[in-house]
C-alpha cells in the first residue's frame, strides 16, 4: 500500500518577470538606541552581520536564559515551580536593530522589500519612514516600499524583539531568513498573486481554475499557457481584461487525459503568464502545480481514488 510522508500543498512554485537583489549585508546592535530608524543615523560601532542571522545562536548556553516559574495545570499541578531547558537555554528573548544600505537608479519602477522570516515583532523602516510591522516570526511577508525610495542611496532599518514567554521551544532571534528587494514594473502581478486550483479531476479530463490578482487601471491583455512534463504545450489563451474587470481575474478551462500527480510520479505542469499593457509585455511568472484528486473518508485518506497510509504525522 503508498505511503503518504510529506504534505500536499507543496505543489506552487513561481519565478518572476523581475530584478530581485538579495539584501544580505547589514549591520546589527542588541542595544536599543534611540533614533535608530533614521537614515542618517550613526550605525558605525554597530557589528556587520551576514544575513541570514540568528543572534540566539551566537550566544551561550545558560539554562537561566529560559528560567520560569510557572505552575502547569493540565498536568495537574496547584504550585509553581522552577523549569528550563524548554527554548533551547539560549538567549533569544530581547530587542535587535538591523539596518543595510542600498542604491536606487530608477525611482518611477515599483519595489518591494520581502522578508522570508523575522524573528519577532518585526518594525520595518525605509529612510526613516515607518513602513510597517509583523508580530509574527515564522511567517513570510513584503512591503511596498516605492513612495519612501529616492534616487542614490537608501536606508532600511528593522527592528526586532522576543518577549520572555513567547515560546516554548526555540525559536530563534533576528533576520533568520534571506532578505529580498524586488523590482518591478508599476503594472504587475504582485507577490503570490497567481493562485492555481484543480476542482474537478478524473482520469479523462481535469478542469484548472487560475486566479490572478493584477491592479488594473487600464486595459490589460493577459495570457496563460500550460506547458507539461515534456515540455508540450497543452493549453493557451488570452483575454483583455480593463478597469471595470472584478478583481482578482479568473479563468478555467479544461485538459484532457491529464497526467496526475503523486508519489510515485508527481508530474508537474507549468502554467506562463504574461501580462501585456498596449501589446507590450509588462510582467510574466511562471508557476508550476500539480493536478491531483484529493478526499478525506471516514475511512482513510484518497489521493486519486486510492487509498493512502500517512507516516510522520505530528
Amino acid at each position: 500500500m503508498k505511503s503518504l510522508f510529506l504534505g500536499l500543498t507543496l505543489f506552487l512554485t513561481t519565478i518572476s518577470f523581475s530584478q530581485i537583489q538579495l539584501l544580505d549585508t547589514w549591520k546589527f546592535t542588541q542595544l536599543d538606541p534611540g533614533g535608530a530608524f533614521k537614515k542618517e543615523f550613526d550605525d558605525s560601532e554597530w557589528r556587520e552581520v551576514s544575513v541570514p542571522h540568528d543572534w540566539a545562536a551566537d550566544g551561550k548556553f545558560d539554562f537561566n536564559n529560559d528560567l520560569r516559574f510557572n505552575t502547569i495545570i493540565q498536568n495537574g499541578e496547584t504550585t509553581p515551580v522552577f523549569r528550563t531547558g524548554r527554548s533551547g537555554a539560549l538567549p533569544i528573548v530581547g530587542v535587535g536593530w538591523y539596518r543595510t544600505h542600498f542604491q536606487i537608479d530608477d525611482v518611477t519602477k515599483y519595489y518591494e522589500v520581502l522578508f522570508d522570516g523575522a524573528m519577532s515583532n518585526a518594525k520595518v523602516y525605509v529612510n526613516g519612514n515607518y513602513v510597517g510591522e509583523r508580530p509574527n516570526g515564522y511567517i513570510s511577508f513584503y512591503f511596498d516600499i516605492s513612495k519612501f525610495l529616492v534616487k542614490g542611496d537608501n536606508v532600511i532599518s528593522v527592528r526586532l524583539e522576543n518577549f520572555n514567554g513567547q515560546t516554548r521551544w526555540y525559536s530563534g532571534a533576528g533576520l533568520y531568513r534571506k532578505v529580498s528587494l524586488i523590482k518591478r514594473e508599476k503594472i504587475h502581478i504582485p507577490t503570490w498573486g497567481i493562485t492555481v486550483t484543480t476542482p474537478k479531476v478524473t482520469k479523462e479530463k481535469a478542469k484548472v481554475a487560475v486566479s490572478i490578482s493584477v491592479p488594473t487601471y487600464e486595459k490589460l491583455s493577459i495570457e496563460n499557457e500550460v506547458i507539461d512534463a515534456q515540455k508540450n504545450r497543452v493549453y493557451i489563451e488570452r483575454k483583455l481584461f480593463s478597469k471595470t474587470s472584478k478583481l482578482p481575474f479568473t479563468t478555467s478551462f479544461f485538459l484532457t487525459n491529464p497526467k496526475l500527480w503523486d508519489i510515485e510520479n508527481p508530474q508537474l505542469y507549468t502554467l506562463i503568464t504574461k501580462v501585456y499593457k498596449n501589446k507590450k509585455l509588462v510582467d510574466r511568472q511562471i508557476t508550476s502545480f500539480g493536478i491531483r484528486d484529493i478526499k478525506f473518508k471516514k475511512e482513510g485518506f484518497y489521493l486519486n481514488y486510492n487509498k493512502v497510509r500517512f507516516k510522520g504525522v505530528n
